[in-house]
């Protein structure tokens, strides 16, 4: 954690430690909110009425795509999407086409929502689970078929390429609350619980600049602060 966290970005920001991380966890822990056998975590803030309110914004009927072309060579993942044409339209005598996708969600290529058992803190997960629930058959708790019914919500998207009137990030900057508080300011949208945020940080544009992303050249992405 420490060396993920708490690099002086900004020498104004104080470096975060191991044990900032571990005092975090139990300071803004949700466990037990809920209740103690809860499997949505902060998804329980979407209620039904944010629903409705988030449905009557709709202005237009039009639609905005976040989806991005898979990458399928091992330029960014050494685990690539990867797409099989199993039956084509050259198979003369066949009569439909067909295909295999394989893929490895965690990197930085493919779009996924991290359930809340992916992650392990001292043997346990969001609200208490065992890590041990999850095995090579699945997670059994907090699982991602949790979510099966969709989220829907009022997102709120934070242009920080915009903000700071640059292409992209550079892969060395750190997200910090007064960033996000500046958007606020500049676009005048206050964002409320049980919004969704959506953080642009121009990382496609950074890209096609800079090529595949590495150690070296870094990712922006938001401070644990």
């Amino acid at each position: 954690y420490t060396k993920v966290f708490s690099t002086p970005i900004n020498p104004q920001k104080m470096p975060l430690t191991s044990e900032d991380i571990n005092d975090m966890m139990k300071s803004l822990s949700n466990w037990g909110r809920w209740g103690k056998e809860d499997q949505l975590g902060a998804i329980n803030l979407i209620t039904p009425h944010k629903k409705t309110q988030a449905a009557a914004l709709a202005k237009k009927g039009i639609s905005i795509s976040l989806a991005h072309n898979v990458i399928k060579v091992p330029a960014d993942n050494s685990a690539p999407f990867t797409h099989k044409m199993l039956q084509t339209g050259l198979d003369l005598e066949g009569h439909f086409s067909n295909d295999l996708f394989s893929v490895e969600y965690h990197g930085f290529t493919q779009t996924h929502i991290d359930a809340l058992c992916h992650f392990f803190h001292k043997g346990k997960m969001y609200n208490g689970f065992s890590q041990r629930v999850v095995t090579s058959k699945g997670a059994s708790r907090l699982s991602v078929i949790n979510l099966k019914g969709g989220i829907l919500t009022r997102g709120i998207l934070i242009d920080l390429p915009r903000l700071f009137g640059v292409a992209y990030l550079k892969g060395s900057r750190a997200i910090y609350p007064d960033d996000l508080e500046a958007w606020e300011a500049r676009s005048g949208i206050k964002i409320q619980s049980g919004d969704a945020v959506l953080i642009r940080t121009g990382r496609w544009k950074k890209r096609a600049k800079e090529g595949p992303w590495n150690i070296a050249n870094g990712s922006a992405g938001l401070h644990a602060s």
